[in-house]
C-alpha cells in the first residue's frame, strides 16, 4: 500500500512519520508543508532509510493533482499540515483521505485544542482518525484515542502525550486499511461541536479576580510558545510557572493581586479571587526571573497590589 503523509514538521508530524518510516510495512512519501527551515532530522531519517521526503507550498492547483496521479497513492494521511487539501482530488485515492487532529472530535475543531483542553480542565482529551471533508476537522470519524490529562500537563506534556498516541493510532488504522477490514463511519454530531481557535492576546491575560486553580491552567497551557501576561506595578510580566499554594500553609488572607513575599524561603505569594498562588518563574521583557529576582526588581518587602 503506497501511503502519502502530509505533514508540517510538528511534533506530532514528526512521531507519525517516524512511526511509519520504522514499521515499513509500505511504499512511503513525506509530503511536508513549505517551511524555510525545516526539520532536519526527519528529512535525515527519511534519507537513510531510502524513503522521498519533499515539500509542497500550492495545493489548490493543475500541478498538485497532476502531481497526486503521478504518485499514485493509494491512502492519504494528513498529520498537522496547515493548508485546507483538496478532496477532490486526495478523495480518489482508493483507500482515501484521512487527517489525524489532536482531540476527540467533535470537541475542540481548529488548530489549538491542546491549549483549550488544559485551559479548561478537561480530564482527557485523545486523538482522532477522520475522512478529509471540504471543512476542517468535519469529516466521518474512523478512529480515535483517550488520553488522560494530569493535574501537572502542560502544554508541552500534552503534545508529546498527543502525539504519542496518534502515532499509535495511525499504524493501528493502516494495518486495519491493509487488511481489507471495512472501518466503520462515525458522523460527528454538528450539535455537539466545540472550537479551538488559535489564543488571542485577551485569551492570555491574566485577571487576578479569577481563581488559582483557572490562572494555574492558564500557565500550564500556556507552556511552549505562548506566555500567559500579567500586570505587576504596572509592568507587563509573563507567567512562565505558578503552583497552587497549599490551603493549609497559606498566609493571612491576600486580595486578588496581591503579593506577599517572604524571604525567608524565598516564596512568591499572590492573592486571587479564590486561592494562592505561589508564582515561582516569570519572563519580563525577555528576561526569565525567578520568584526572588522579580520580588527585587518591584522592591518588594511585604504585601502589595499588583494592579
Amino acid at each position: 500500500m503506497r501511503i502519502l503523509l502530509f505533514h508540517n514538521w510538528s511534533s506530532l508530524g514528526y512521531a507519525v512519520a517516524q512511526a511509519l518510516m520504522e514499521a515499513g510495512l509500505d511504499e512511503l512519501y513525506l509530503i511536508g508543508a513549505a517551511v524555510e527551515h525545516p526539520d532536519i532530522a526527519l528529512v535525515e531519517d527519511a534519507a537513510r532509510l531510502g524513503i522521498p521526503c519533499g515539500m509542497v507550498d500550492e495545493v489548490d492547483n493543475e500541478a498538485f493533482a497532476r502531481d497526486m496521479i503521478e504518485l499514485a497513492g493509494d491512502v492519504a494521511i494528513v498529520a498537522t499540515f496547515p493548508k485546507r487539501l483538496p478532496v477532490a482530488v486526495l478523495g480518489r485515492l482508493p483507500h482515501g483521505a484521512f487527517n489525524v487532529h489532536p482531540s476527540l472530535l467533535p470537541a475542540y475543531r481548529g488548530p489549538s485544542p491542546e491549549f483549550w483542553a488544559l485551559r479548561n480542565g478537561d480530564p482527557e482529551t485523545g486523538v482522532s482518525i477522520h475522512e478529509l471533508a471540504e471543512r476542517f476537522d468535519a469529516g466521518a470519524v474512523v478512529a480515535r484515542s483517550r488520553v488522560a490529562i494530569d493535574e501537572a500537563d502542560t502544554g508541552g506534556s500534552l503534545d508529546d502525550k498527543l502525539s504519542r498516541a496518534a502515532a499509535a493510532l495511525v499504524l493501528e488504522f493502516l494495518t486495519r486499511l491493509r487488511a481489507g477490514e471495512r472501518v466503520p463511519r462515525v458522523v460527528q454530531d454538528e450539535s455537539k461541536v466545540t472550537r479551538a481557535p488559535m489564543p488571542t492576546a485577551a485569551d492570555l491575560v491574566v485577571r487576578w479576580q479569577d481563581s488559582a486553580r483557572s490562572i494555574e491552567r492558564l500557565v500550564r497551557a500556556c507552556d511552549t510558545t505562548l506566555l500567559a501576561k500579567a500586570i505587576v506595578l504596572g509592568e507587563p510580566v509573563g507567567l512562565v510557572n505558578v503552583q497552587l499554594a497549599d490551603p493549609d500553609d497559606a498566609p493571612p488572607a491576600l486580595a486578588p493581586g496581591e503579593l506577599l513575599y517572604d524571604p525567608d524561603d524565598g516564596t512568591l505569594r499572590c492573592g486571587t479571587g479564590e486561592g494562592v498562588l505561589l508564582i515561582e518563574d516569570v519572563e519580563v521583557a525577555g528576561v526569565p526571573l525567578d520568584a526572588e529576582e522579580l520580588a527585587e526588581r518591584i522592591g518588594l518587602g511585604g504585601a502589595r497590589d499588583l494592579n
